[in-house]
């Protein structure tokens, strides 16, 4: 079974901000290529994570602890595959 990507995972509403944003910054475009040559949420930096979520309009105040540890609400896990 091929393991997907970060950027593969990414929720389609998350992608959508994200395609939005890249039109204007270039860390976006940035952003896709780190998402792109890893497999696991665990592998971000939390610039990236930062960048992420920056750029993607999510808001840090309904993010839970658990979201912000797993990245559940900007990834699709493997529940929801």
């Amino acid at each position: 079974m091929k393991r997907l990507t970060l950027f593969q995972k990414l929720r389609p509403e998350v992608k959508e901000r994200l395609d939005a944003s890249l039109k204007k910054y270039k860390s976006v475009e940035y952003l896709y290529e780190d998402l792109r040559s890893v497999h696991r949420y665990q592998e971000l930096t939390m610039d990236q994570i930062t960048t992420l979520y920056t750029f993607s309009n999510t808001e840090y105040y309904k993010t839970s602890m658990w979201d912000l540890r797993w990245g559940d609400n900007l990834f699709i896990n493997k529940k929801e595959q």
